[in-house]
């Protein structure tokens, strides 16, 4: 197919080959008129799609496979059919991208946008290098200056010619597809005549891939714009398909406010790619947007705090939807409130006193809707061991979750003026075997007498003298008539215990009050001689 082609022809050698060759080249002009393609939009995705050049600002292979290119010459880009396109002037521009074994399909699909006035015979849109003449695949104008695809094995199989009417000024999109039997044209989605039945399988070399030119020569001049070649033949149905699939989500979890979730969320994928669609291919998803996973069955998002997810869908024929992206927030745990009780947690009977509490929104919650901080009476009322609640709900976050009822345990105990008369301090003393009337009151915070009937006191002493400071506590046995009494009389509210004195040795000694209602313990020295 390069210009020793005339030579082949002027030696006549093999008339019948001469003569298929050239019924090959003038071929058929299709009547069918423009399909009405007027984007090709198609991403990345497929499997099937080794290399992708959009020659938007680079010639870098827009696939996972990199295959990169290079501009040569002159070229340079410029407004295409899709944002830009690489401007070739016919006399050495071209774009040349390095040998890959992803160039190298067994079933090829190349297409591209096109456009020129300008056209000579063997000019070359695509083409990957092989040997001699002949290139393993490639789009070019043949000796017609219209439009061909053709493989090649060393010798090659050429599919019917377009015609010149590619080249009106106007863009044009043009696809050679071949499955290993079949040979296929497209130009705007319509086959080029009858399919080509070939048995040939395409051979390979490690020559590059070339854009605008064969090798350093036949080149093209005009614009060209998204090539792509495929590792598969695409039918006339995926070259047509350029609407995208659908794609549909589903999110399962508790809602609480705010667009957050209180529970993990499962995320249902649905994607279809409706009648007459290409089909779909597969659906996506990513944390990302840079890392995928195939979706095959509904999963769940754990982790609390914003996760972004990203979601698209491809068609066979590499069209993609993407749905746009969405911000899940998840807040699962409950805000904490932690409370302090003032002093040691012990108060008097009626003393108003309140208790502190503060909130917190553990990271990486949706924090606090309401105040962080505040202060809850701490009830006095009577005495006893009690419990102080914080209520449910005293703190809510920005989801919705509320705190949870906290419980602390803090004592309230009587006042306690001291021993009434006749009771003195040491050093005055007490007479040996005499019987010592002990009496006292419980009171409130203010100091106010209480009735205490409840408190229910006991007595103990300890002999604290003569190097026994760490004597044992006896516990008072009152036998005589008196005992242990109280005085229920409004506003006296007393009570009264009879020391027996008698037959203890000289000394000091503590006696000790305890209160087994509230637990508090009092100590009085008492000098007895």
């Amino acid at each position: 197919m390069k210009k020793y082609f005339y030579l082949i022809i002027i030696v006549l050698i093999s008339s019948l080959v001469l003569t298929g060759c050239l019924l090959s080249n003038v071929g058929q002009v299709p009547a069918t008129e423009q399909s009405g393609i007027s984007y090709l939009t198609k991403n990345p995705g497929s499997p099937d799609l080794v290399g992708l050049w959009h020659f938007d600002t680079d010639a870098n292979d827009s696939t996972a496979n990199h295959n990169d290119g290079t501009l040569k010459g002159n070229a340079y880009f410029t407004t295409g059919n899709f944002d830009n396109a690489v401007s070739l002037d016919g006399s050495g521009d071209y774009v040349e991208v390095p040998d890959s074994t992803f160039l190298r399909p067994s079933n090829v699909t190349v297409e591209c946008w096109v456009k020129s006035s300008t056209i000579k015979s063997y000019q070359y849109i695509v083409a990957k290098y092989y040997a001699g003449g002949n290139a393993s695949y490639g789009l070019y104008t043949g000796s017609s200056t219209g439009l061909f695809f053709y493989v090649s094995d060393g010798g090659y199989a050429l599919s019917n010619d377009a015609g010149t009417r590619v080249w009106d000024g106007n863009w044009h999109h043009i696809a050679g597809t071949y499955d290993g039997s079949t040979l296929r044209l497209y130009v705007d989605g319509s086959e080029v005549g009858t399919e080509k039945s070939v048995t040939k399988t395409i051979g390979y070399n490690t020559g590059n891939l070339y854009v605008g030119s064969y090798g350093a020569g036949y080149y093209f001049t005009g614009l060209i714009d998204e090539v792509r070649i495929w590792s598969s033949a695409l039918t006339a149905g995926q070259l047509n398909d350029m609407t995208p699939p659908t794609l549909s989500k589903a999110l399962s979890g508790t809602p609480g406010l705010a667009d957050w979730y209180t529970s993990n969320v499962t995320v249902t994928l649905t994607g279809d790619d409706p009648t007459p669609g290409s089909g779909l291919n597969r659906v996506e998803y990513s944390f990302d947007g840079t890392t995928w996973t195939t979706y095959t069955v509904p999963f769940t998002i754990s982790t609390e705090g914003t996760t972004t997810l990203y979601h698209q869908a491809y068609d066979n024929a590499g069209n993609v939807y993407i749905l746009p992206s969405q911000e899940i927030k998840i807040d699962k745990t409950l805000p904490v409130v932690t409370v302090a009780l003032p002093g040691t947690g012990v108060y008097l009977l009626g003393e108003v006193v309140s208790a502190a509490w503060s909130a917190t929104d553990p990271t990486p919650g949706s924090g606090l809707a309401t105040a962080s901080s505040g202060t809850i009476p701490i009830d006095t009322i009577s005495v006893g061991t009690k419990t102080l609640t914080v209520p449910a709900g005293t703190a809510v976050d920005n989801a919705g979750n509320p705190s949870s009822v906290v419980q602390v345990p803090y004592n309230v105990i009587y006042g306690f003026l001291g021993l009434l008369p006749p009771y003195v301090v040491p050093p005055k003393a007490f007479k040996i075997g005499s019987s010592i009337p002990l009496k006292w009151q419980y009171t409130d915070f203010d100091g106010n007498v209480v009735d205490s009937v409840d408190a229910k006191p006991e007595v103990k002493y300890q002999f604290v003298d003569g190097g026994n400071s760490d004597g044992a506590l006896v516990f008072t046995d009152d036998p005589g008539s008196s005992g242990l009494r109280y005085d229920n009389t409004i506003e006296i509210w007393q009570w009264q215990f009879n020391w027996q004195t008698k037959g203890l040795p000289p000394g000091l000694y503590n006696i000790q009050i305890t209160s087994l209602q509230t637990g508090q313990i009092k100590l009085f020295p008492i000098q007895l001689r």
